[in-house]
């Protein structure tokens, strides 16, 4: 998000300049249409389905487990709200876990350089969820 407000100010500085030539060149030719597709081109997908995102297995806990695996080459974020609040912040290629109350949460997935993702989903005891990040390219 802070790469495309960068872009976005060094355009308009740009645009501010109708004598500069660079402008002259790129008028009709980029947009902010433009760049959100840019920005859009990675992100991560909060998945769809009955689970959302999870894999989910039985385990012997009455509180759900939570189970989150990093796949990407980045650093990513995950915060859980709802009756616990949880962050996890897991780096390339490792995986956090942690124990949650039961309940309703809303899940925010962030990563440098992609578009987050969010979503809601209950959690249920006697439940692990297993979250995979992959960052997808459209």
């Amino acid at each position: 998000m802070k790469r495309l407000m960068g872009i976005i100010v060094v355009l308009f500085f740009i645009a501010s300049l109708p004598s500069c030539s660079v402008y002259n060149k790129l008028r009709g030719y980029v947009g902010i249409g433009d760049l959100k597709r840019v920005a859009n081109l990675i992100s991560m997908d909060f998945g769809k389905g009955p689970d959302g995102p999870f894999q989910v297995s039985t385990i012997a806990s009455v509180d759900p487990k939570l189970v989150v695996k990093n796949s990407t080459d980045r650093t990513i974020t995950v915060k859980a709200q709802g009756p616990t609040a949880k962050t996890f912040v897991i780096n390339s290629g490792q995986q956090s876990e942690g124990t949650v109350k039961s309940g309703m949460y809303h899940f925010v997935a962030s990563a440098p350089g992609v578009s987050s993702a969010e979503g809601d989903v209950e959690l249920k005891g006697f439940k692990q969820y297993k979250w995979e990040f992959i960052i997808r390219k459209q």
